[in-house]
């Protein structure tokens, strides 16, 4: 499946989001904000909430997991080592 970022800008909703990709507008989270990131299935069944985090001393992918509270899946690096690096910039579905 085909995924499409959006930020959410200054006067968007769920509706002008749900019109612009052409999806049912009970799938767009009612929490957004300016600012928030979007993950819009190309199918349009379905839209997550997705944050960026910078990797600090001492994270762990698990830890990460733990403060965000999601499963170690939802987070989404550019490689597939098991160990991330301080500085590193993540994406986490929420």
């Amino acid at each position: 499946m085909v995924y499409i970022l959006h930020k959410v800008a200054a006067g968007e909703d769920g509706e002008s989001i749900a019109r612009l990709y052409n999806i049912p507008p009970c799938v767009v989270p009612r929490d957004i904000r300016v600012g928030h990131t979007l993950k819009i299935s190309t199918g349009g069944h379905k839209v997550e909430k997705v944050v960026e985090y910078i990797i600090k001393p001492m994270d762990t992918l698990s830890s990460i997991a733990r403060r965000f509270k999601v499963d170690y899946d939802k987070i989404l690096r550019g490689d597939d080592s098991a160990h991330p690096f301080v500085g590193e910039k993540i994406s986490i579905i929420l």
